[in-house]
């Protein structure tokens, strides 16, 4: 549309690079707002992954500076400058409902996990790999009387407090359960680590994979489990 509008592709960029990281935050929240709106009023039947939850599935993004996704950029030197951002998806509805975006795209991405946690709200349940498998984000989330479902990292400090125990098997491999504790300053939370032993070990090499959740050991083994290698595994 250059001829109609008349204005030149880097007085466009100038603006773009004007707007605030938080435009972007909005544009999603507020179109998943919408196309929720859309969804309820054509009368799609949605599935229901978790009784009395509402699971999210979060993840990181990064953009790299060297990365010419757009076609303006590609037959140019000059990259974009680098960023990171966290998103939020609702697998029931099948939408990005939350972005958390970075400027910076060499600051550590656990930098931004304060802000999501201000985010979460009662009876969500959230789904995340092990990077997200921080002491501060497992209490965040529990105190915001959440629950989570997260990968288990091999540097996240925990004490178990009974034997693995064999409750089943999924897809790919046998199932294993224990009691464990976080303690931080002062204050513990108990977990159930679920520990799949794989039957084919991943690309990686690895033969084992291990989460971690707070949800009510009541049924939720295995659905938990499916939740998580379903969209995060």
């Amino acid at each position: 549309m250059s001829e109609e509008i008349g204005v030149s592709k880097s007085a466009v960029y100038d603006q773009l690079n004007r707007l605030e990281p938080n435009v972007s935050k909005a544009l999603v929240t507020s179109t998943a707002l919408e196309l929720t709106k859309i969804i309820h009023q054509l009368g799609v039947e949605l599935p229901v992954l978790l009784p009395r939850y509402r699971v999210k599935i979060l993840d990181g993004n990064g953009l790299g500076a060297t990365e010419h996704r757009l076609s303006v950029l590609r037959n140019t030197r000059a990259g974009p400058l680098p960023g990171k951002s966290k998103v939020v998806l609702d697998p029931q509805l099948g939408l990005a409902i939350d972005l958390f975006p970075c400027e910076d795209g060499h600051v550590q991405e656990r930098s931004l996990l304060p802000e999501v946690i201000l985010s979460i709200e009662a009876s969500d349940l959230i789904i995340a790999d092990r990077n997200f498998c921080t002491i501060g984000f497992l209490f965040g989330v529990h105190q915001q009387q959440a629950a989570f479902i997260i990968r288990q990292h091999q540097n996240l400090p925990l004490q178990e407090l009974d034997e693995l125990v064999a409750v089943g098997r999924t897809e790919g491999g046998e199932l294993f359960q224990q009691t464990v504790v976080v303690s931080d300053d002062g204050q513990d939370l108990y977990c159930r680590r679920i520990l799949v032993k794989l039957e084919q070990p991943t690309r990686d090499g690895e033969t084992e994979i291990a989460v971690l959740t707070n949800l009510p050991q009541h049924g939720c083994v295995l659905q938990s489990l499916f939740l998580f290698e379903g969209s995060a595994g």
